[in-house]
């Protein structure tokens, strides 16, 4: 596979072409800590962590395949250029988009905004819940809530994404993200993960590095025709991981819902 891991790396205003590395692609790459500021990135990137980053002046992704790619803690800006379609429905990526139409919103409005966004990316879920209540209990709430979408029309992708932005904050049953997860084979293997006591990995939160972890904990399997493959999609705020058949299904086959 093309994956690149790359940690610490001074590449501002660089180009990194995925379609030039030998595999034509860097899917599932770990990129940690990385100047990227000003830097242009082509290609397929697809599944990637994407960690602690300075996407700041002028980082252009406009020409990058970016489904499934995490974005957690990286500094983006008005000059950060993402794909029009990201490849999926991602929260960082959606929410810098909604900060940046803010100023368009109801004057009354703007602040509580803010606040939705502050709340979503620090995990204060249960602030949301009432601010977002808030906004919605009103006939003009609910008409700037619907404004908002409309200036995300242009976006594939992220109308559905901020209504499950607005339906995870709102929904007491989604008070705590899933930190627990069972990953559970047909021939009765299984294998438990908890986000707060992840193994040992090379470096914090590399999702195809769990999923290797996952694999050796769970063993070969003769009764399947690919072996055994899984995904992790997401390890913060919740953790998501899904089994899948063959070991790029994930491009293809998984449900979209907030990746």
């Amino acid at each position: 596979m093309g994956r690149l891991v790359w940690t610490n790396q001074h590449r501002a205003g660089q180009t990194l072409d995925a379609s030039a590395l030998p595999d034509g692609h860097a899917r599932r790459s770990y990129l940690g800590s990385c100047n990227f500021q000003g830097a242009t990135v082509i290609g397929d990137i697809r599944g990637s962590d994407v960690l602690d980053c300075d996407l700041r002046g002028g980082a252009d992704l406009s020409q990058a395949q970016t489904y499934g790619c995490i974005w957690t803690g990286c500094l983006v800006d008005d000059t950060t250029i993402f794909p029009a379609d990201s490849g999926g429905l991602q929260m960082i990526v959606t929410l810098e988009r909604v900060r940046r139409c803010i100023p368009q919103l109801p004057q009354a409005y703007r602040q509580r905004a803010r606040d939705i966004l502050q709340a979503l990316k620090e995990g204060r879920f249960l602030d949301n819940q009432a601010i977002i209540r808030d906004v919605l209990s009103t006939a003009k709430g609910r008409q700037v809530a619907q404004q908002l979408l409309d200036l995300l029309a242009a976006y594939p992708g992220a109308v559905e994404r901020v209504k499950a932005i607005f339906a995870f904050a709102a929904a007491s049953a989604c008070e705590n993200p899933r930190s627990v997860v069972t990953v559970d084979w047909f021939d009765g293997t299984v294998v438990t993960i908890d986000r707060d006591n992840l193994p040992p990995l090379p470096r914090p939160d590399d999702r195809y590095e769990l999923d290797q972890w996952i694999l050796a904990q769970a063993g070969p399997s003769p009764d399947l025709i690919h072996g055994r493959n899984v995904y992790t999609a997401s390890i913060r705020p919740s953790l998501s991981i899904f089994i899948v058949s063959q070991a790029d299904d994930w491009l293809w086959c998984l449900p979209r819902q907030g990746y």
